[in-house]
């Protein structure tokens, strides 16, 4: 007879390894703004981003890969729904320069 603990580790596995787990907007990606226009005049861009998965799991990676880069704002360049892709460039905006 399985356990509910063993049970329910084999479901979290079973998710997991099927690419059913959704990554959180971590803290810092909070304050990152996802835009399809220009950022504001000043900012400076920190690298490209890119995010995988249904639309808000795109959104999600394009934010927390800007804000593990030190951005706070991600122009986003292509967002393809079809492919569960997107991509983006992510800038550091202010006076935290």
């Amino acid at each position: 007879m399985r356990s509910r603990s063993s049970s329910r580790s084999c479901a979290l596995l079973l998710a997991l390894c099927c690419g059913c787990y959704t990554a959180p907007l971590t803290e810092a990606g909070k304050g990152v703004q996802l835009m399809k226009s220009d950022p504001p005049e000043g900012c400076r861009e920190v690298g490209s981003v890119a995010g995988r998965g249904d639309d808000e799991q795109i959104k999600v990676g394009l934010r927390n890969g800007a804000a593990r880069k030190g951005g706070n704002y991600v122009r986003m360049e292509t967002f393809d729904a079809a492919r569960e892709t997107g991509t983006g460039t992510a800038f550091r905006c202010g006076s935290a320069d």
